[in-house]
């Protein structure tokens, strides 16, 4: 019922913006009525729900663990904090290989981090609405810190870094974010074991990444590619 009522009441509303902004003359105004910083609007107050009852919830089961430490309350305390440790860990690589790079740290680490947050938000969207695609085109970090900022004071090495990483963040079509939610639920419907799955999770990642290298040079060597910039096989 929720999606139904966004589908047609957001597209009567994108189309009350338009009469207006010509009416009052603002239709020669560049991209009126803004409706990419109104998803972006969108997405990140949902993540600032979304952030807020997970803090709540967190806490919460901390002191439950805390003043219960049974065997079960200790298993699941030690897969949060292996998942926390990971999660850090991970954000320390990544702000750091973009600072390696040339971007600045604290730049980086908005990048990073509005990177995780569309992620999360795009996996949310998929598990309580279930649309076979989702598209988030240019409302991402990179868009988000361009607009916010500005060039000159971004810089010519984070303007070079974010367009370089723009393949991160431009689509999230093939996120595996949302899959990898779905195959949890699929196993714990199943009975299958969740660290098994994620084994053979990492596996197929590894092989995935691997696999898709080789295959995109093959082609483009064998094909050829055009100039475009998703580098079109073939063309």
């Amino acid at each position: 019922v929720d999606l139904s009522f966004s589908c047609w009441f957001f597209y009567i509303l994108s189309k009350v913006q338009r009469i207006v902004g010509a009416i009052v003359g603002w239709k020669t105004l560049p991209r009126f009525p803004y409706f990419d910083q109104q998803v972006i609007g969108g997405w990140l107050f949902l993540l600032s729900i979304a952030l807020w009852f997970f803090i709540k919830r967190f806490v919460k089961r901390i002191f439950t663990i805390g003043f219960s430490m049974n065997s079960k309350n200790a298993v699941r305390s030690n897969s949060s904090q292996v998942a926390v440790i990971g999660l850090v860990l991970g954000l320390v690589v990544l702000v750091l290989f973009c600072t390696v790079a040339g971007m600045s740290t604290w730049i980086a680490l908005a990048f990073i981090l509005l990177l995780l947050g569309k992620g999360l938000i795009v996996t949310r969207i998929r598990a309580e609405l279930g649309p076979p695609q989702l598209e988030f085109y240019r409302v991402g970090a990179e868009s988000i810190l361009y607009t916010a900022l500005g060039s000159r004071r971004l810089g010519g090495r984070n303007l070079t870094m974010l367009g370089l990483l723009f393949f991160s963040d431009r689509a999230v079509g093939s996120h595996p974010m949302p899959h990898q939610l779905e195959g949890f639920k699929l196993a714990q419907r199943t009975g299958i074991d969740h660290k098994r799955l994620a084994m053979v999770m990492l596996i197929s990642i590894g092989v995935g990444i691997v696999s898709s290298f080789w295959i995109f040079l093959h082609l483009g060597y064998t094909l050829g590619v055009s100039n475009r910039f998703m580098g079109y096989v073939g063309q």
